[in-house]
């Protein structure tokens, strides 16, 4: 049925992202975007997703521009059909606080941020995700100069992963060259 071409679709974005092909990722993203909003079935989440790996593909290739619309239109998708709590939206706020560090528009990224962080904090309590949504708070600020907040966050965040994960090692290496680099001396 309609439902399994519009699987093949997306199982053939995810591999030709994979391979690196992102213009063809891309355009089977989309495709398959286009198959779910046709069949009104299958939700606005589905297209959602879709559209996120289109984002993601576009962000990967430095058109954060193009990104920033794909996001926008996931969150016009997802206002009615997912929860304002639920992770999922949690999830996408901390992309899009990374679309707009990219494209250097601070103030909205510090409110998806605290929009991520504060949705994460009331469903997981302390865990992966609500960490790197604190880290995401010491990177905007890290983009917008405040060095002594991006350092608070940065230690925040590195307390919580000690206690949630402290096996990850590599988000530990990244916060701290971060807090590095901030530092005067």
């Amino acid at each position: 049925g309609s439902r399994g071409c519009g699987a093949d679709v997306h199982e053939r974005g995810v591999a030709y992202r994979a391979l690196g092909q992102l213009d063809r990722a891309y355009d089977s993203l989309r495709a398959w975007a286009q198959a779910y909003s046709a069949s009104s079935a299958a939700g606005a989440a589905q297209i959602g997703w879709a559209l996120w790996n289109a984002a993601s593909v576009r962000s990967e290739q430095g058109q954060h521009a193009a990104a920033r619309e794909i996001y926008d239109d996931i969150e016009d998708n997802w206002r009615n059909s997912i929860a304002e709590d639920a992770r999922a939206r949690a999830l996408l706020y901390m992309a899009i606080t990374e679309n707009r560090i990219a494209l250097g528009a601070f103030g909205e990224a510090e409110s998806y941020a605290d929009r991520a962080y504060t949705t994460l904090r009331r469903s997981d309590g302390e865990s992966i995700d609500s960490t790197k949504a604190l880290g995401l708070l010491g990177d905007v600020a890290a983009a917008r100069q405040d060095a002594p907040r991006a350092v608070a966050r940065y230690e925040e965040a590195l307390a919580m992963l000690g206690r949630v994960a402290p096996d990850q090692t590599e988000l530990r290496d990244q916060w701290q060259r971060r807090m590095a680099s901030l530092s005067p001396h």
